[in-house]
């Protein structure tokens, strides 16, 4: 009988863990959504600027139906005001691959330069860090539609500015706003790593299987990365851009949609309403239930007799959490 208990108790755990290792592969491994004042300087929030030229400000954020970075906090403007690189890392990815995704407005015409790239994540040495050469694959690119004065082209290069390539037959409208994803593939040897780009005007749930440009290579190039870091960049007269709800993360789902991800502002797991602000869990109950919350090792860390309507429950540390009310069952992530 000790051994039926014994098998039953590992098989449970053993259920829990691959369900946890399911839901941390679609959970994106950084997410930068904004929540900081409007006007507020980013460098005060983490982010990594070269020189003592004006610090990017927050403005404003945008919204897209159905993507998980959507609504939450406010945005960033890259503006010509503010000729400088921000950047900022994130956990290094080394194999396999790497996307980001952001919510962009282009609120203005671009000349032919990249406002957006991937990085290693070391500082160069005119920044005070040790790095002599320019570590960033995968650029994105606006430029002028020579047949639309309200549209532009976007671009795409593995690395080097002169190879970029253009798509003419889907420009974007000035004004709206798009959702943006890059892909890099770590592709094992030298010099065969590979970029991507998606332009979605609505959701999709799955990669599409072609993508607007890519996957481009550079046997040319300074050399493969391993993802660490994303730099936008200011640049130039006339560039007045907005950016929101940036997710990186190693598949599709972990940064698209966020029926997947735990991390909207309210969701639904399994017909348990979540929804959570910096500090607190706020579960809502039809009736009066049992709330348990675990950590991502399945350890119970709080329980309490949940009350029929909004109950808040205060969490102190980042991460991801399982929730547990009556039969149902539910995530999010801090």
């Amino acid at each position: 009988m000790s051994q039926f208990i014994f098998s039953k108790k590992a098989w449970l755990f053993h259920a829990f863990f691959i369900f946890s290792f399911s839901i941390i592969a679609q959970t994106p491994v950084w997410t930068e959504n904004f929540e900081y004042p409007i006007g507020d300087e980013i460098g005060k929030h983490g982010w990594l600027f070269e020189n003592d030229n004006p610090y990017l400000k927050v403005c404003p954020g945008l919204t897209f139906e159905g993507y998980a970075g959507s609504g939450i906090g406010n945005g960033l403007q890259i503006e010509e005001e503010n000729k400088n690189a921000a950047r900022h890392t994130f956990p290094q990815i080394s194999e396999g691959c790497v996307y980001v995704s952001f919510l962009v407005q282009f609120n203005s015409n671009l000349k032919s330069q990249y406002f957006f790239t991937l990085w290693d994540g070391n500082m160069p040495s005119w920044a005070g860090g040790t790095d002599t050469k320019f570590a960033f694959n995968g650029r994105i690119y606006g430029e002028k539609n020579s047949d639309f004065d309200s549209r532009l082209n976007i671009g795409l290069s593995f690395y080097d500015n002169q190879k970029a390539v253009y798509t003419t037959d889907k420009p974007v409208v000035i004004g709206e706003t798009y959702l943006l994803v890059i892909k890099y593939e770590i592709v094992p040897g030298d010099n065969n790593d590979k970029v991507s780009l998606y332009l979605l005007d609505r959701i999709q749930d799955q990669e599409p299987e072609q993508p607007l440009l890519g996957p481009l290579s550079d046997n040319a190039s300074k050399g493969d990365i391993y993802p660490a870091g994303l730099m936008f960049r200011a640049s130039h007269t006339g560039q007045d851009i907005i950016v929101d709800g940036i997710r990186v993360g190693t598949t599709w789902e972990s940064i698209i949609s966020s029926s997947s991800s735990g991390i909207s502002k309210e969701s639904i797991n399994n017909r348990l309403k979540i929804r959570k602000d910096s500090q607190n869990i706020f579960i809502t109950l039809p009736k009066e239930e049992q709330i348990n919350i675990y950590g991502i090792n399945g350890k119970l860390l709080f329980s309490v007799k949940g009350n029929t309507g909004i109950n808040r429950i205060p969490i102190l540390n980042k991460g991801l959490y399982f929730v547990t009310a009556g039969k149902e069952k539910g995530k999010v992530l801090f």
